[in-house]
């Protein structure tokens, strides 16, 4: 079935375009002959609410004969497709009457209801008044009987006569609904009537085939009035054309049922009008197989003119996406037909002529039509090889020898020749395959790649496996090259290759070049296709690279190493030495890994590890009789294990990072599981510091790896030793942070297996947890101790005990219990009565506070002795932050520093919010988990923890919250609870429970509508909390399967809007509906349910846009805000120019057949917009609505099957868009300028520009002043009154240029000449039309190339635009605040065209440089174009190459223009302007000014220096020694003076002695550029400087200077753990290839890595290298010590350094440190990548190794290492540091 077909089925779908959703679920009505019965079946029936009672109904009626003819009606009433329908076809058929042997139930029987039923049908549509829609319904409900519905075709046989009289007229009353129609007629209704034409027609040809053996052309007369009608719908135009399709195929059947075929094809050959093209072609679809015997040439004349008029009809995108469908579905009724002599000739000629049209159209840029021309060449070239028609298939071949196809279209073609002739034919046709397209796009271009698979597959199948691989295999083998773009998508084609033989592996593998990715790819798919053993081989070879990428730089080798290492074709494939010690590897070095993704696949990988470890123990376990015992301490696995856990559990440091914490506990979780499971000992095999660890991580900043810690405490069953009091500190605590700390404490307490401290104990312990029972008894003590407090003084109350850290406690404890049990004791359930009064006292005390109007402000009355504290200094601010919400590391850790002081604290308002909404918070989940989760009185008589009283104050407390409260925070929150309680009720079996939220709903819903008196929702703040409540209240139903009272709600809130009743208090209601719908449509939740109310909702915010209040408007806005997310997506990306993703933007085709009825409303819109301007009318209202409309339009652009199968054309607000691009809000005018040229195509594009110009033409005739450069001008007249109106058109001419280009050359100098006269004329009367006309002709300069096709008068004008007094024209943009940028960009252009260097560079210093008045902006602009320009060609010359690269132009931010001109500029004239730039002493001297002025005056250019001293950089005459260029460092002209500085020291080198004196300022300033607190791209410039700093290694080694090694060192290690992955690895790439070079000074080193590191690989490896280079001050402890201080100072706190106990005997004071605003690390503020202990730990362990025997330095590290021990040095539990 073609794609015409298919949409004709889903149009029959439905009689009328709703969607299927609601015509699925609704109701199938009582057939109106029915209405009045009384029958009992038919009352049956009427009592069915819902479709599945219906079908019930129905299946049982089928067993009452007398039901027949109610069950026969209510089947053709049915909707198409409905379930009932479905049910209703199933029972009348021989399917079932087979099953019954009964008399009653026959064929006859139900065919003779049937008949009765389409009799009765007939006799109502033969009414003349019958409604149309009911006649559309009709001929739709039988037209299904012809499909899949055997009794139903044989009964509409019978009856068809009934129906044949009717067609006609139907037909006649369709095709005047639409011809004779007014202006009143909506283009949805219109379009629905062409579809009801196009049913009607399909109807028709349909019975003519399927029944044209019974009917006799006598009796069916009535029949040839189609011809007529058909043929008026099929040559109207703005019919769409798949119904002028279908008019045409049935004019062809009419011929041939009337015996005429022969006069009919002789007149479809004649047919020569543009408008006779749907029946010209209709008529070769209906040509038979057996015609084309006597018809072959008039069926080849029809497609010769058919083609002909395409052609003449030009490039229009839905008549060639018609052409192609149909000329597809023509080509495959070729087949199969056997012919000879002429008529052969005719077919072999009619083949050639659609492989004509395919080769022609398979070019196209539209995805439809290219595609179906490749599904026409191949057909062709299948029928041509059918038939031997050589000459046919050497035409292609032709075609692609002469190569003047784009890439993607000659791939698409000689896919087909592939699958026709295979590989082997099409390698000797087209030979250069092989030589030029697959080594130049292969890998780059997804079209190559998949002709490449598929030519390489239909290959394997023709040559021998030699032959093949050295062709195919080889080929990609060569391409394969690493560190290049295209490595991926050849690795996907290599896969594809060792997939298809298994003889592959061993040959790629041995091919020298190929990159180990590609390898390990190759293995990896070669092990999935069953080679292990030869895998397996290939393992031990490459031992070693697979190590080396396993700490390698590249994620995706990585990854692909460790997936190699781990997963294997059985589960429990023995682990070898090199597996386990690969993983290990892996763990140590990836662990803390920034990114998730990567965290995600590695923990995946390091899982199956696991497991398959724990397969292989318990193999073992069973070999050595099945116990533990049987497993030695050193048995590989048992080692393997202990050692991995050893390592995850030192990974918990104490600085240690959020990802490596994370990873480390899963992986740990996941081995104590195995460990326990299997009984295998590993609590005694872990390290020392394991539980301070582990408790330590419960003050983690993430609250998961808070839960991890606890839940692995859990399982070590430890005696607690958490104290009561600093727990209770805690959780009194004002940060949130602290009492979540405390809460998981008390959950360790509560699971220890014993406590070292008790906490008060109540007089009775309940049997079921009776610890929890204590703890929570005490929590209880103390919030009431609290509760008593805020009943006295709050603020004070919020000051010592905020109440929220005792409630979070609470409920956290309970959600470890099970409730079902704790119901049973009389204990239990006394405790949870105590903590619900509670929390409704603490409701009832905060809800004062978060439901004020300024809950932000609100501060409650205090005791009159505290009246006097509130001029206490603010020493601390405390963060609040929601529970939940991700918190990044940086504000984590500064949560983490808090003083503890308590009367430090100010009692402010933001303290006392801070208590009241977190403890609202607290109260409403711990209510609304107490409802989920424990047992109700109302579905448990005597075990439950809440009374029916208690739910039902629960219920009503949520209520009030949500209705009351005002602060975002805790009505948020209380919709989290409340959303719990209503799961919980609509899910009850109780109807008790399950009644209540329908009527809340209820209720809620008059309060929005405005009828219930004495209650009001909150006007501002969004109406606070009842869009939660309702939204509560409706999501929570769909568990249930249903979604009624969503539908309920929707219609109301749409009712509310669409009223538009006046008055204040409607308006207040429509902001309460606009808010809450906006909450509905937003929810993820509702997903697709949604969609049916759409359209409304936009109408309704479009409304509210021109409302009178300011609080609808804004509510209006925020809704249509979120309405364009739920339609376009969220927003991505833009591109480079600003355009819209892709995937942010829809067809209009598309949109409007989702959202019908905003077509009429949109039409509508700007049809009375475009009335409003021809009257001179406009709001400011309406200018508001209209731009959101067009903003909303924006995002549509025209399908190519636009006017294919509907009539919503995007061409139809063409007309009213012209006029709205004249209004007089200059943003609209620009909008509507692109939402125009967005919905036109080219042709009518071209047409506007025609008519554009024109208007432009008669305005210069009646303008005859003339503006003249340097003549004295007489008093001018205006150009034009509308001025407005001439900047729209201008607007209109620019966008729609943009559409067009240069197709037209004629029409663009057309353009150039008019609008160079109207420039002039323009130029005095206003600035901004001058402005509007030259960015038109920038436009149009951009796209030449040259001047070669602009005539030279029209050049000769343009160059006097040029010779305007540009002071002037400055002088007028700075009045009216316009860039001047628009002259110069326009001038460069021009003198662009000339394609002279010499030319271009005169002219950027005529009009930059030597102008004394040009203005600040185009200094700037000045500055970014030559800066650009140097950028492009960096690494192509000596004096920039390595000093900064290409893809550096992002972290730029340079001007739109400045990108298009060097773009146009070209690659050779580009080298040379830049070359004469570099020459010019003019420029250098310019430049170098700035330069000096910027130092001068740095805050009066502050956004200029930058630019300036890049742009130094990059000019290669830089005049400044590098310490004149350190004195500079405080101007603010960073990265410039970064990479000013980096050239000098390339080009000045540190070698000589007197220079050794810059090494120490170098180092600091690169120290300070490379801070932390740094930009990352600032960061970059500092690895950049020590990249060069460390080519002259040698000489700072060779200085001994302690200073300058010991800071370079602390440099390299930062930048090496930096945050940015780009300076990482940048630092890491140098260590890996070069450090060995430089230390050496050899070209070749001897000991470099053939590979990248990873940084922290590249740390050792450093630390490594420059230690062996200080070997000889080996026994210098002060000179090795103090190297080793200033490495560590910025990775350990202050106090760890300054406390540090040394050796008694050899005490060595340690250096000072550095001011505590420069200790960052520590505090991870700015990097939370680095881990301050993990570096200072691997400093001091490359220390001791490599100075063993000095003994000063020994004692120094023993002390240090009590504090940052992180790879075990201690026996003694290492307490974690203070914080300071």
């Amino acid at each position: 079935m073609n794609d015409l077909n298919l949409r004709v089925a889903a149009l029959k779908l439905c009689a009328h375009p709703k969607r299927l959703s609601e015509m699925r679920g609704s109701l199938v009505p009582i057939p109106s002959k029915w209405q009045d019965s009384q029958c009992n079946y038919v009352l049956q029936f009427v009592a069915a609410t819902s479709c599945t009672e219906q079908i019930s109904v129905v299946k049982q009626l089928f067993e009452k004969p007398e039901a027949f003819a109610f069950l026969s009606d209510v089947l053709f009433v049915s909707p198409l497709k409905h379930s009932l329908r479905g049910q209703l076809t199933k029972l009348f058929s021989n399917q079932e009457t087979g099953k019954r042997a009964n008399t009653t139930h026959t064929k006859e029987a139900l065919l003779s209801v049937l008949c009765e039923s389409l009799r009765h049908l007939s006799e109502i549509i033969d009414q003349p008044d019958v409604p149309i829609d009911l006649l559309n319904d009709v001929f739709v409900s039988i037209g299904a009987c012809l499909h899949n519905f055997s009794y139903g075709r044989e009964a509409l046989s019978k009856e068809i006569h009934c129906f044949i009289p009717m067609v006609p007229r139907a037909l006649d009353r369709f095709w005047k609904s639409i011809s004779e129609a007014n202006e009143d007629l909506s283009p949805t209704r219109r379009n629905e009537f062409y579809l009801f034409i196009q049913n009607l027609l399909r109807f028709h040809v349909n019975f003519l085939v399927d029944f044209k053996l019974l009917l006799k052309p006598e009796k069916c007369q009535d029949l040839r009035l189609i011809d007529k009608l058909a043929e008026s719908v099929a040559r109207h135009v703005d019919t769409p054309w798949d119904v002028r399709s279908i008019a045409g195929l049935s004019i062809g059947h009419n011929a041939r049922f009337f015996s005429e075929f022969d006069d009919y094809l002789t007149k479809c050959k004649n047919l020569t009008a543009a408008e006779d093209l749907p029946i010209k072609s209709a008529s070769l679809l209906v040509l038979q197989k057996t015609d084309y015997a006597e018809h072959g040439e008039q069926a080849l004349d029809i497609i010769k003119g058919m083609l002909e008029l395409v052609k003449t009809a030009g490039n229009v995108t839905n008549l060639l996406v018609y052409m192609s469908k149909h000329l597809y579905t023509y080509s495959k009724s070729l087949s199969a037909i056997h012919l000879t002599d002429r008529p052969l000739i005719m077919y072999d000629l009619i083949l050639a002529t659609l492989l004509r049209f395919s080769l022609e159209h398979i070019v196209s840029t539209v995805e439809s039509i290219r595609h179906m021309s490749a599904n026409i060449l191949l057909q062709v070239l299948q029928l041509s090889k059918a038939t031997g028609q050589q000459s046919i298939i050497n035409q292609v071949y032709a075609t692609f020898e002469r190569q003047r196809m784009p890439t993607n279209a000659v791939c698409l073609m000689l896919q087909q020749l592939v699958e026709t002739m295979g590989t082997k034919a099409v390698l000797l046709n087209c030979g250069s395959i092989l030589d030029k397209i697959f080594p130049t796009y292969l890998g780059a271009d997804d079209n190559v790649n998949t002709l490449y698979k598929c030519m390489m597959i239909a290959a394997h199948k023709e040559f021998e496996f030699r032959d093949w691989y050295n062709v195919w295999c080889v080929g990609l083998l060569n391409q394969a090259h690493p560190v290049n773009d295209r490595l991926p998508a050849i690795e996907r084609l290599l896969k594809v290759a060792v997939q298809l033989d298994h003889n592959v592996l061993a040959l790629m593998i041995k091919h020298r070049g190929l990159p180990f990715s590609s390898k390990l790819v190759a293995m990896l798919m070669a092990r999935s296709n069953g080679q292990n053993r030869q895998v397996k081989s290939l393992m031990l070879e490459y031992t070693e690279q697979i190590n080396q990428a396993i700490i390698g730089v590249d994620d995706n080798t990585r990854l692909m190493a460790l997936s190699f290492v781990v997963e294997t074709p059985r589960q429990s494939e023995p682990y070898t030495q090199f597996e386990m010690d690969a993983i290990l590897s892996y763990v140590e070095n990836n662990a803390n890994s920034p990114s998730a993704h990567l965290r995600q696949i590695g923990r995946g990988l390091l899982q199956k590890s696991i497991k398959r470890l724990d397969l292989n123990l318990a193999q073992q376990l069973r070999e050595k009789g099945g116990t533990a015992a049987g497993l030695p301490d050193d048995h590989k696995l048992i080692k393997f294990v202990n050692k991995l856990m050893y390592t995850l559990m030192l990974n918990l440091f104490p600085t240690a990072n959020y990802g490596r914490r994370w990873l480390s506990m899963h992986l740990m979780q996941d081995c104590i599981e195995m460990m326990e499971r299997l009984r295998l000992t590993w609590l005694t095999k872990l390290p020392s510091q394991t539980v301070t660890y582990l408790f330590h991580c419960l003050g983690d900043s993430y609250e998961h790896n808070k839960a991890l810690a606890a839940q692995i405490l859990r399982m070590m069953q430890l005696q607690a030793h958490q104290q009561p009091d600093e727990m209770l500190r805690l959780l009194v605590s004002l940060r949130p942070p602290d009492s979540v700390t405390a809460a998981y404490q008390l959950q360790v307490y509560c699971q220890a297996k014993d406590v070292l401290v008790e906490v008060p104990q109540p007089e009775q312990l309940p049997i079921n947890e009776p610890r929890y029972f204590a703890v929570l008894h005490w929590l209880l003590q103390h919030l009431r101790l609290g509760i008593n407090q805020a009943q006295g003084d709050l603020t004070m109350a919020a000051k010592t005990n905020p109440l929220y850290g005792l409630l979070f406690a609470s409920r956290h404890l309970l959600q470890q219990l099970e409730l079902t049990k704790l119901a049973e004791e009389q204990l239990w359930r006394e405790y949870i009565d105590q903590l619900l009064s509670l929390c409704m006292l603490v409701s009832e005390l905060m809800l004062p506070v978060v439901g004020s109007d300024s809950p932000e402000g609100h501060l409650p009355a205090t005791q009159a002795e505290f009246q006097d504290e509130t001029a206490v200094k603010v020493e601390e601010q405390v963060e609040v932050k929601v529970e939940g919400e991700t918190e990044t590391e940086n504000d984590a850790e500064a949560d983490a520093e808090s003083n503890p002081d308590m009367d430090t604290l100010s009692i402010t308002p933001q303290l006392v919010l801070l208590c009241a909404w977190r403890s609202i918070k607290e109260v409403s989940l711990i209510l609304g988990e107490l409802v989920e989760l424990a047992p109700l009185q109302q579905e448990h008589s005597h075990n439950y923890l809440l009374s029916k009283q208690q739910v039902a104050d629960i219920g009503e407390h949520f209520l009030v919250l949500l209705s009351e409260i005002k602060h975002r925070g805790a009505f948020e929150q209380a919709y989290v609870g409340f959303t719990l309680l209503c799961r919980r009720f609509w899910q009850s079996n109780e109807p008790a429970l399950n009644q209540l939220p329908p009527i809340w709903l209820d209720d809620a819903m008059q309060l929005v509508a405005g009828h219930v008196e004495g209650k009001e929702i909150c006007p501002t703040r969004r109406s606070a909390g009842v869009p939660y409540m309702l939204q509560a209240l409706i999501c929570t139903e769909l568990k249930l399967g249903t979604h009624n009272t969503f539908s309920k709600s929707m219609s109301l809130l749409l009712d509310v809007c669409e009223r538009r009743e006046p008055g204040p208090a409607a308006a207040i209601a429509r902001s309460h509906a606009l808010n809450i719908m906006r909450a509905l449509f937003r929810c993820s939740e509702l997903s697709e349910l949604v969609g049916e109310f759409i359209g409304r909702g936009v109408k309704c915010s479009l409304e509210s846009l021109d409302a009178i209040e300011w609080a609808e408007r804004n509510c209006a806005t925020l809704l249509l805000s979120g309405l364009m997310v739920r339609i376009f997506g969220v927003e991505r990306a833009r591109n480079d120019v600003g355009q819209l993703h892709l995937r942010n933007r829809m067809t209009g085709r598309i949109f409007f057949t989702r959202y019908p009825q905003l077509f009429d409303y949109f039409h509508g819109c700007l049809r009375q917009a475009a009335i409003a301007k021809r009257l001179g009318k406009s709001s400011g209202g309406q200018t508001v609505q209209m731009e959101a409309m067009l903003q909303l339009l924006t995002r549509l652009y025209p399908s190519p099957l636009e006017g294919t199968e509907n009539t919503l054309n995007l061409s139809e607000f063409v007309p009213f868009l012209q006029k709205i691009c004249c209004v007089h809000d200059n943003m609209t005018r620009q909008r509507a300028s692109q939402v125009l040229a967005n919905f036109m195509i080219p042709t009518l594009a071209n047409k506007n520009i025609r008519r554009i110009l024109l208007r432009l033409k008669m305005m210069n005739c009646r303008h005859n002043n003339l503006y003249r450069p340097g003549i004295r001008q007489k008093k001018m007249a205006p150009y034009t009154r509308d001025l407005n109106g001439l900047h729209g058109h201008l607007l209109q001419l620019l966008e729609l240029y943009r559409l067009v280009r240069w197709q037209d050359v004629r029409l663009i100098n057309m353009t150039l000449h008019v609008l160079s006269i109207s420039v002039l004329k323009i130029y005095i009367q206003d600035i901004y039309l001058f402005n509007a006309v030259l960015n038109v002709l920038t436009a149009i300069l951009l796209d030449a190339k040259d001047a070669k096709d602009i005539e030279s008068n029209h050049l000769n004008s343009l160059e006097i635009i040029c010779l305007l007094d540009h002071k002037m024209i400055y002088e007028r943009c700075a009045k009216y605040a316009i860039s001047p940028k628009f002259c110069i960009v326009f001038s460069l252009h021009l003198h662009r065209l000339t394609n002279r260097p010499e030319t271009i560079m005169e002219h950027m210093l005529a009009v930059l440089v030597r102008p004394t008045y040009l203005p600040e902006t185009l200094k700037q602009f000045t500055v970014d174009l030559w800066l650009y320009m140097l950028f492009q060609l960096a690494n192509h010359s000596s004096k920039t190459r390595g000093l900064v690269d290409a893809y550096e132009v992002k972290n730029f931010q340079f001007d739109p223009d400045v990108v298009s001109y060097c773009k146009a500029l070209g690659g050779r004239l580009h080298s040379l302007v830049v070359h004469l730039l570099r020459e010019s002493e003019e420029v250098i001297q310019y430049v170098f000014n700035m330069a000096n002025q910027i130092v001068e005056e740095p805050k009066r250019r502050p956004g200029l220096g930058c630019g300036v001293y890049t742009l130094l950089a990059l000019m290669g005459r830089l005049d400044l020694t590098i310490r004149e260029l350190l004195e500079r460092r405080d101007c603010g002209i960073e990265p410039g003076l970064a990479l000013c500085i980096t050239r000098q020291v390339m080009a000045e080198g540190l070698r000589e002695p007197e220079q050794q004196v810059l090494w120490m300022p170098l180092i600091e300033y690169a120290l300070d550029i490379g801070a932390p607190t740094q930009k990352p791209y600032l960061r970059f410039k500092a690895a950049q400087l020590v990249d060069r700093l460390t080519v002259h290694i040698q000489q700072l080694l060779a200085t001994g200077d302690v200073q300058i090694i010991g800071n370079y060192m602390r440099l390299v290690l930062q930048l090496l753990v930096d945050e940015s992955e780009l300076v990482r690895n940048y630092m890491a790439e140098m260590i890996s290839s070069c450090l060995n070079c430089y230390i050496e000074n050899q070209q070749r080193p001897r000991l470099m890595p053939v590979f990248s590191m990873l940084p922290t690989a590249a740390e050792k490896f450093f630390l490594q290298r420059l230690l062996e280079n200080l070997q000889e001050h080996s026994e210098n402890s002060s000179f090795v010590i103090g190297i080793f201080n200033i490495i560590v100072e910025p990775f350990v706190s202050t106090e760890l350094l300054d406390n540090r106990i040394t050796s008694e005997d050899n005490a060595i004071q340690i250096t000072d440190v550095c001011d505590e605003a420069e200790v960052v690390f520590d505090k991870q503020d700015p990097n939370v990548y680095c881990e301050g202990f993990r570096v200072a730990s691997k400093v001091a362990k490359h220390f001791r190794t490599a100075f063993p025997n000095n003994t000063e330095l020994i004692s120094a590290l023993d002390a240090l290492e009590k504090w940052s021990s992180y790879s075990g040095f201690g026996d003694e539990s290492i307490p974690p540091p203070a914080t300071t």
